[in-house]
């Protein structure tokens, strides 16, 4: 499904693997910063989604960013989070 087709949602999710904002805001030089450096930065990105009410994220980095959206579900639901023990 196009991303374009999930703005009729209720909490549109921004595809933080492909922003060019990301390279953009960590520029040093005046040179944006390359994909490999932006894994911190997506993982901020996936964590503002959750926590605005995002159900479904994308991301390259599928092993990093399930777990800083189990992260991101404890803290809206602490209790829900002792059952992942």
């Amino acid at each position: 499904m196009p991303a374009n087709e999930f703005r009729h949602l209720s909490h549109p999710q921004p595809d933080s693997a492909l922003q060019h904002f990301l390279g953009a805001t960590l520029a040093r030089n005046g040179r944006p910063a390359p994909p490999e450096e932006r894994l911190w930065a997506t993982a901020a990105t996936v964590t503002a989604s959750i926590l605005g009410g995002a159900h479904i994220v994308r991301a390259h980095e599928v092993v990093e960013m399930a777990q800083v959206a189990r992260v991101g579900d404890c803290l809206l639901d602490p209790v829900r989070c002792r059952s992942f023990r």
